[in-house]
């Protein structure tokens, strides 16, 4: 039981712990699998540990799949609010991703977001059988902070007990 009290102290400081460093982030960084959604997208909730911050960009853990050259498009990037109404929206390129293992990709933003106090990280890659990213999940967290969606639909649970390995760049 001892255990089990620490893991969910650790696990409730996480958030706060990470934005020491300007990142928040969710696990212990570790894959345990990864998915990719044709007609969806990967939300993940995250809880600003301070006011008046700015989001500068986030890092996904993912790999590209399809044809060996990437395709000549971007991916969306949504900061939602915790009522899912869309707050700020980035582009970035298919070709940050490559084919094979899953990476860290940075994407930076081209001008920083308000971070409200809770808000929603939201990517639509547009996926399809012959194009697509697979983002890595980590199980450590038990799946309380992910979603499945896109802006203006319902979001649905994970089918697995994970969150999406997201991370939040950040600063003052």
């Amino acid at each position: 039981m001892r255990g089990r009290l620490k893991n969910a102290v650790l696990l409730a400081l996480l958030p706060v712990l990470a934005a020491w460093a300007d990142v928040l982030k969710y696990g212990d960084g570790k894959a345990d699998g990864q998915k990719s959604f044709g007609g969806n997208g990967h939300l993940l909730k995250v809880t600003a540990p301070a006011e008046n911050m700015k989001i500068k960009g986030i890092k996904i853990h993912g790999a590209r799949y399809g044809l060996p050259k990437p395709p000549d498009e971007d991916f969306t990037v949504y900061i939602l609010g915790e009522d899912m109404a869309v707050l700020h929206t980035e582009k970035a390129p298919y070709k940050l991703f490559e084919r094979g293992e899953a990476k860290w990709v940075n994407v930076n933003f081209k001008q920083s977001a308000d971070a409200p106090a809770t808000f929603w990280v939201c990517l639509d890659f547009n996926a399809h059988q012959t194009k697509g990213v697979y983002v890595s999940y980590d199980t450590s967290t038990g799946g309380q902070y992910s979603q499945v969606g896109l802006p203006g639909e319902k979001a649905e649970e994970v089918s697995f007990a994970g969150d999406w390995m997201i991370q939040v760049n950040v600063s003052k």
